[in-house]
């Protein structure tokens, strides 16, 4: 059985060289890639750069694509290839501790991508034997979930970020008032 593909990608060279952090401590890794979105790119050639290192990965275990922050460019070309592709997740927030956990566990983790309605759809006829991430699109999809009397035993809420129709209620949380259910 393959591992599940990894790739990260950051602005300018922090991706490279927390990867080479990583290693330095968990070994070398393989299926592994990475991508620096640097000034002198066009999102054209950051685009194609991103497809390159994806191709050069055995992804049929799935992919992890780890960015640096979310909204830039790196996340938003990760989206759409989230959007256009089976399989694949892009997390925001790439530091040390998240690749070491990763790495330390790519042979072990296997990748499901569900929408809330398939996953009490799935969870029914498969409950979960082991520790188990959720990742959830909104705050919305967390409702579902509970509303079908799903127990989520703790919530990590994080990356709601604000704009003009938010409010902000921490540094990393801003909700409009359709999303003000918790």
């Amino acid at each position: 059985m393959s591992q599940v593909a990894v790739l990260v990608a950051s602005h300018g060279e922090f991706a490279k060289h927390a990867l080479k952090s990583a290693e330095m401590i968990v070994g070398e890794q393989d299926n592994c890639g990475v991508v620096i979105v640097s000034m002198d790119l066009t999102l054209a050639d950051a685009e194609k750069e991103l497809a390159e290192e994806l191709n050069k990965l055995d992804r049929s275990a799935g992919t992890v694509i780890l960015v640096d922050i979310f909204g830039g460019t790196p996340s938003n070309m990760s989206g759409r290839i989230v959007l256009s592709e089976e399989n694949v997740l892009a997390v925001s927030g790439l530091n040390l501790p998240m690749l070491l956990d990763l790495f330390s566990n790519t042979s072990n983790i296997k990748l499901h991508i569900f929408s809330p309605e398939k996953f009490l759809e799935v969870i029914q006829k498969n409950p979960l034997s082991r520790n188990t991430m959720l990742l959830f699109s909104s705050p919305f999809d967390v409702e579902k979930l509970v509303n079908a009397d799903y127990e989520i035993p703790s919530l990590n809420v994080g990356g709601m970020r604000g704009n003009a129709e938010r409010t902000q209620y921490t540094k990393a949380v801003s909700l409009t008032p359709e999303s003000d259910l918790f």
